[in-house]
């Protein structure tokens, strides 16, 4: 497993895949962090495990959940605006990427989370706030197996945001980064149990 996470503009960040479907929602960014996983099965194995996965399989990813005061981790990406999230499902490419997104103040205890469509995220600007996507995508390996990585961005709309933001990414910015290696060692989980039956 692998990561990268940096705290710069995007002009500075180059990826050999330039065909993602979370370019459409949050091209430009000021924080991002990536992790991706090898799998030995095609994508159509792993891409439907991550859309049905159950996040509070892990004691961790629950912990975590509630230390932050973001209610339950009981919540599928694939359900639109599930309750007690505030977790938009923005986009989704079957069998290959799914894009979910949120906006709000995620620095203040409350983070002041709102609730926007997927219209609304691309064109959302209200200063002193922040907009987040996340996407997970599959992709094929050749000679069999694929990686699925996830990626976080997270654009600052005003210089206030983004200094508010910087901090409080450089606190919790570790343990965001443990629920999504923790995501991706549960679908390795969970593609394990399906072989196995």
């Amino acid at each position: 497993m692998s990561a990268v996470g940096v705290a710069q503009p995007t002009a500075c960040l180059e990826y050999a895949n330039q065909n993602m479907l979370l370019d459409e929602f949050l091209p430009t960014y000021d924080v991002h962090a990536r992790y991706q996983a090898l799998f030995p099965a095609p994508p159509e194995r792993v891409h439907p495990l991550i859309l049905d996965l159950d996040w509070s399989q892990s004691p961790l990813v629950r912990w975590l959940v509630l230390l932050r005061g973001l209610g339950s981790a009981k919540v599928k990406l694939t359900q639109a605006n599930p309750p007690g999230s505030g977790f938009t499902l923005l986009g989704e490419e079957p069998g290959r990427e799914l894009v979910v997104g949120m906006a709000g103040r995620f620095w203040l205890p409350t983070a002041e989370l709102l609730r926007v469509s997927p219209d609304e995220f691309v064109d959302f600007t209200r200063l002193g706030y922040a907009k987040m996507a996340m996407n997970f995508l599959t992709e094929p390996m050749p000679g069999g197996g694929c990686i699925l990585s996830t990626e976080t961005r997270v654009l600052c709309l005003g210089p206030r945001a983004l200094r508010y933001f910087r901090l409080y990414w450089s606190l919790i910015g570790p343990f965001s980064g443990l629920i999504r290696k923790e995501a991706l060692r549960l679908v390795r989980r969970q593609l394990r149990g399906d072989a196995a039956v």
